[in-house]
């Protein structure tokens, strides 16, 4: 999947979530949620690997390259070791970020929003290795290629769920910007 359409895919999975448990995210658990879904791609060497490139508008070009100086070689690290869509693509690492969230008494937005990565690269057909490091062989169920029109479509069918269930549970304040444009 693209990065755009795991932002979509984690923001749906949350309104569905928050539906069925009344657990709704804050803003900053909705960042948190959105870092999670574009997490994985760590290993990669697109945007994900220079977070900075992501923040700039709300860190300033002085943070973001800071950030992206960090990030970055660590970044190269984990896809030398490990490959594109290695271990950082198996259900193990929400799992412990799971794990972690709930020792520290934080929400668990990042690992839920990390899960939905690996689901949306579940239904393609690379696939992702769920159960890696102890077996390598991904698993996919071959839905859509990443970037097809197939994905658009599914995407922007979660992305309609996405605003119209998940209205209700924004702030009455943020709900009355969207009731007033109809008018």
């Amino acid at each position: 999947m693209t990065g755009p359409s795991h932002i979509v895919l984690a923001l749906a999975s949350s309104v569905a979530l928050s539906r069925a448990t009344g657990f709704v995210p804050s803003p900053v658990e909705i960042l948190i949620l959105c870092v999670g879904a574009l997490l994985p791609d760590i290993d990669g060497d697109g945007v994900i690997t220079r977070p900075g490139t992501i923040l700039k508008n709300f860190l300033g070009r002085t943070l973001s390259q800071l950030l992206d100086a960090i990030v970055a070689p660590f970044a190269l690290i984990i896809r030398l070791l490990f490959g594109h869509r290695g271990v950082t693509h198996a259900l193990i690492v929400p799992g412990i970020l799971f794990f972690v969230e709930l020792s520290v008494g934080v929400s668990h937005w990042l690992s839920f929003g990390y899960l939905t990565h690996i689901l949306g690269d579940f239904l393609t057909p690379k696939g992702v290795p769920l159960f890696s490091p102890f077996v390598k062989y991904s698993f996919s169920l071959k839905v859509f290629k990443t970037g097809s029109i197939l994905e658009w479509i599914i995407v922007s069918v979660l992305f309609l769920y996405m605003i119209v269930f998940g209205i209700e549970l924004l702030p009455e304040n943020a709900r009355d910007v969207f009731y007033n444009l109809k008018k």
